[in-house]
């Protein structure tokens, strides 16, 4: 994007914005206020940060909340879409996952499974790579969710492992938000298709049920270029290669105390990129992800102050691989067949009580059942068998937190927890934090946290005899997090924060490239120092309109070398403006994201970027009917990702300008 452009686009959505606070700054009384206007004055709470609600305000975290509404406004497709836009995350793609960046931290071969992913307070995290997908093959499609919850800071205080530099748990709506069924379709650039249908109610007897689908369809790009192929027998262009396709479905069913959800989701990927030395451009490339859950939670008040939960869940999560290369025997290609199975049951059983109304004690233990942990890879054609790792495994925590108001507007908390896997050894996570409110509407927050990572059995022990070897001496990594936070809110409309953190990380688990033999191999390398700024300034009008702006200031570096670590990025700018444009039924949202250059892995320079997202969306027109209509990267700017070891590709090209139009029905 041209600087004239970023210039001109900003002048006109601050007009806009300018005008409509205008209108709106007029103080009233709240008796005159619309429905939509009291919305605007909800106060927030979260879940995940103490696995139990209470207002941001008083979190021992610096919280972010994404809604519905900034969803749907501002036309986000995916989880990982949801999650660039908040402060301090940024995503990189290699055409087959999104990989999350986290305060200017993604290391390759990182499949997410730094970040802990909940939905509904579940773990997503898989058991065999520790990772969760956000992209399509994400469990929960984003027209499902409620609310997200962005818990930054290390959690493994209370959930253990793979709570190492966030929580990120997904609220999906529940009957009493539906009340009633919608269902839309899409169609959007590269040939994709999509169907989406929610249904829901909260009935008299106290039943409350949800049920959403989604059915995707994507041919993809029919060719995609890249330089680094081109040679004698090829031109560097992959045909049709590019098709995706994903199902998924998630319901939820409570009654009393008692609550019961299910879900599953799969999809298909073919891969253009010649990842991992295989055939480019053979279109019989590709990848199959799915997961299964199903959950039983028991929750009972037995006072306002004395709380239990008790939870037992069976999760399922497979993958399978097809990699093309020429053939060993005789003459052509040859599949190899990777193939990951995991099933694991989890028991979680949590107690919270507040004695003298000052002390709060919420303590609990989990534990999971690892009854399937398999890696298998195979050449198809002739069948030779390179991989039959097949596991079982056991894992449990015990954690306890203490919170003390020592006065009204002071509060000071401190927790561990003792995990015990698969992994060598046994690992403590303590916490401690405190939280002080001043003055109505300020909030000061000091914290420290310690959490952990176990080498995950992808990483100890796969191999396909071509590009990667195992590891099965990895220990877990550590990290230490010091942070300190001020919220502010201003009026009833503005609100700001700032966040000022340092961490070290040590016994890092990063992939690197074996001399002796070249193959990749996971091994405890890096020890790494983060500091940085975040500032984030909000706003929130009555009919819709509102806005968010942030920039992240981010150093990270090699603690043995002081070197920049690759993949990532000094400097993030992102922000958000939805502009109601015809009374309460039309409005407009631009999102808008700055990523500064970041090194690649195995070499080069992926530069710096600016890209600008459009949305226009109607409600409550045509009796029911809704019309959004999102132009991804509205200038067509060209930008680069940094990518992973097992693309030749050091950086790859992005799409350029895409569209998705939306017509949906509620009733």
């Amino acid at each position: 994007m041209r600087q004239s452009d970023i210039i001109l686009l900003s002048i006109a959505w601050s007009i806009s914005f300018g005008a409509a606070v205008a209108h709106e700054s007029a103080p009233r009384d709240l008796s005159e206020l619309s429905l939509d206007e009291l919305l605007t004055l909800k106060v927030q709470s979260v879940t995940a940060a103490e696995k139990h609600e209470q207002l941001v305000a008083e979190a021992p975290s610096a919280v972010s909340i994404v809604t519905s509404e900034d969803i749907k406004q501002l036309g986000y497709q995916t989880l990982g879409e949801v999650l660039s836009s908040v402060r301090g995350f940024y995503t990189r793609s290699d055409r087959n996952y999104t990989y999350l960046g986290v305060r200017g931290f993604n290391r390759p071969g990182d499949y997410n499974d730094r970040v802990l992913f909940l939905v509904n307070g579940h773990r997503m995290n898989d058991n065999v790579t520790g990772g969760a997908l956000i992209g399509p093959e994400f469990l929960v499609d984003v027209a499902a969710i409620d609310r997200v919850e962005v818990v930054r800071g290390p959690g493994s205080a209370l959930y253990g492992d793979n709570a190492f530099f966030a929580v990120v748990n997904v609220i999906t709506k529940t009957g009493a938000d539906l009340r009633g069924a919608e269902a839309s379709v899409s169609v959007g650039s590269f040939e994709t298709y999509r169907g989406r249908f929610s249904v829901g109610d909260k009935f008299k007897n106290g039943v409350d049920l949800s049920l959403s689908g989604t059915i995707l369809e994507r041919r993809g790009e029919r060719e995609v270029y890249y330089r680094e192929y081109v040679g004698p027998t090829s031109d560097g262009i992959a045909r049709d290669a590019d098709g995706e396709s994903a199902y998924s479905m998630f319901g939820t069913l409570a009654w009393k105390d008692l609550s019961l959800e299910g879900g599953w989701v799969d999809r298909t990927k073919h891969l253009p990129t010649g990842s991992f030395d295989s055939v480019f451009g053979d279109p019989r490339n590709k990848t199959l992800d799915g997961s299964y859950l199903t959950r039983l939670q028991f929750q009972h008040e037995f006072s306002e102050d004395f709380h239990i939960t008790a939870s037992l869940s069976y999760d399922r999560y497979h993958y399978d691989g097809t990699y093309i290369y020429p053939s060993p025997v005789l003459p052509g290609t040859n599949p190899l067949i990777d193939s990951i199975r995991g099933r694991w049951l989890t028991e979680e059983l949590q107690l919270y009580r507040t004695f003298w109304e000052r002390l709060t004690l919420s303590g609990g233990i989990e534990s999971r059942q690892n009854i399937q942990q398999d890696q298998t890879t195979y050449s198809q054609l002739p069948y030779i068998p390179v991989l039959d790792d097949r596991r079982r495994s056991d894992a449990w925590g015990p954690y306890l937190t203490a919170s003390y108001r020592v006065v009204p507007r002071l509060t000071v908390e401190s927790g561990f927890r003792y995990d015990k896997g698969d992994f060598p050894g046994s690992a403590v996570s303590p916490r401690a934090s405190v939280v002080y409110r001043p003055v109505d509407g300020t909030s000061l927050k000091v914290l420290y946290g310690q959490a952990f990572r176990g080498p995950n059995a992808y990483e100890r022990f796969y191999t396909d005899g071509i590009t990667q070897k195992p590891n099965p001496t990895l220990l877990p990594e550590t990290i230490d997090t010091y942070e300190a936070v001020w919220e502010q809110t201003i009026g009833t409309h503005w609100s700001a924060s700032a966040s000022a953190y340092l961490y070290e990380a040590h016994d890092l688990i990063n992939q690197r490239t074996d001399p002796a033999d070249s193959l990749l191999k996971y091994e405890n390398l890096d020890s790494v120092r983060g500091k940085g700024l975040e500032f984030e300034v909000s706003a929130r009008y009555g009919h819709g309109l509102r806005g968010r702006a942030s920039v992240a200031f981010q150093d990270v570096v090699d603690k043995n070398t002081g070197a920049r670590l690759s993949n990532s990025p000094r400097t993030l700018v992102q922000g958000n403006l939805v502009v109601p444009i015809c009374g309460e039924n039309v409005f407009s949202g631009l999102d808008l994201r700055y990523v500064s250059s970041s090194l690649a892995p195995s070499g080069g320079l992926a530069p710096s970027y600016w890209v600008a997202d459009v949305t226009l969306f109607t409600r409550r027109w045509l009796n029911g009917v809704e019309l959004t209509a999102t132009v991804d990267n509205v200038f067509d700017h060209r930008y680069f990702d940094p990518t992973p070891l097992e693309l030749r590709q050091s950086i790859l090209e992005q799409p350029g300008r895409t569209f998705w139009v939306t017509l949906g029905y509620r009733y």
